[in-house]
């Protein structure tokens, strides 16, 4: 788990996953959470003087470290860049982008980020839709010119980093 990997604080970000059923709405509750949530890592991240180097998200996090790498988003906060890179690992509930868009009145159809990425994925972790979602919001090129800063790994697990990638010298002192 995350937990073996970096000490918390860990947190939920927003209570119910917005759109949790087919037809069902997002609530004013789920903006408002989601909005403080936004505002809570903006905060905490410029109250710090300058930009992280690189910022890690699971699961509901891979969902906000997706949201705040996106410049639209960024900007209705008006915030600065908050991280020059990103890992994100068994993304899922990608549906707060769409809450994001109803929390912020903004649209993020074809909004994307440029922040250099490494994604995360299980094999046969249930949200591997969603943390594929996840990926395409981060780009491969910009104007038109290829360059490599949106990385994929699979790993043969769920909803959690597997024991071989806890054990792989490689990653863990690229990580850490």
């Amino acid at each position: 788990t995350t937990g073996e990997f970096f000490d918390g604080p860990y947190f939920s970000w927003i209570a119910s996953k917005p759109g949790n059923s087919e037809g069902s709405t997002i609530t004013q509750v789920q903006k408002d959470e989601l909005r403080k949530s936004l505002l809570r890592v903006v905060n905490h991240v410029t109250s710090r003087g300058k930009e992280y180097a690189c910022v890690y998200g699971f699961s509901q996090g891979a969902a906000i470290v997706t949201l705040l790498s996106i410049p639209a988003v960024l900007n209705a906060l008006h915030s600065p860049p908050l991280w020059r890179s990103a890992i994100l690992v068994c993304g899922s509930w990608y549906k707060l982008l769409d809450c994001a868009e109803q929390a912020l009145n903004i649209s993020l159809r074809g909004k994307v980020s440029w922040t250099p990425s490494l994604h995360v994925i299980g094999v046969t972790d249930p949200a591997k839709p969603e943390s594929e979602m996840l990926l395409q919001r981060f780009q491969m090129d910009m104007d038109g010119v290829k360059f490599c800063s949106r990385h994929t790994l699979y790993m043969d697990s769920g909803h959690s980093v597997s024991n071989a990638l806890k054990l792989n010298i490689e990653f863990n002192t690229e990580v850490h």
